[in-house]
């Protein structure tokens, strides 16, 4: 009997160890930071760095428009939407509604207000609210998969 509770504890041990291990029997993988995946999204934005941009989206990237038109792919992504608009973003302040991580997903969500800028002044402001996905690659980089973005508020 002490045998077999031995054997058990032993394999119950063995079970919860290897259940924070990847599939390859490595170390577990760091946790993200998710807030810091949203920052450097709008330090990237505010700091009109369309390399930085590029570099956190997947090749297939989507981003959604409640206007009802999206972007598919890095290359369209930053041809049709970043390049057009980087210039004219002012600084971005945002309030997180939600964030999540779970293995290699990570979310987050937030209402945003964005200085509209024209000739270096600020011309307005846009409000509104958005959705990211960033997904862990196999290089152990996050990337951007998936942003949807709500109705601007008046």
């Amino acid at each position: 009997m002490k045998t077999l509770t031995i054997i058990s504890t032993l394999s119950l041990v063995i079970l919860l160890s290897s259940c924070n291990m990847n599939q390859a029997g490595k170390e577990p993988k760091p946790e993200v930071n998710v807030d810091s995946l949203a920052l450097a999204w709008s330090d990237a934005w505010t700091n009109h760095d369309s390399a930085a941009i590029a570099s956190m989206l997947s090749e297939d990237t989507r981003i959604i428009f409640s206007s009802s038109f999206s972007f598919i792919g890095r290359d369209s992504i930053i041809a049709k939407w970043v390049n057009p608009y980087l210039l004219s973003t002012g600084k971005i302040s945002s309030n997180m509604l939600m964030k999540d991580a779970t293995g290699d997903i990570a979310c987050y969500a937030a209402s945003y207000t964005r200085e509209i800028i024209k000739n270096d002044t600020v011309k307005g402001q846009d409000k509104s609210t958005y959705s990211a996905v960033w997904k862990r690659h196999d290089d152990n980089t996050w990337k951007l998969e998936y942003m949807h973005f709500g109705s601007q508020e008046k």
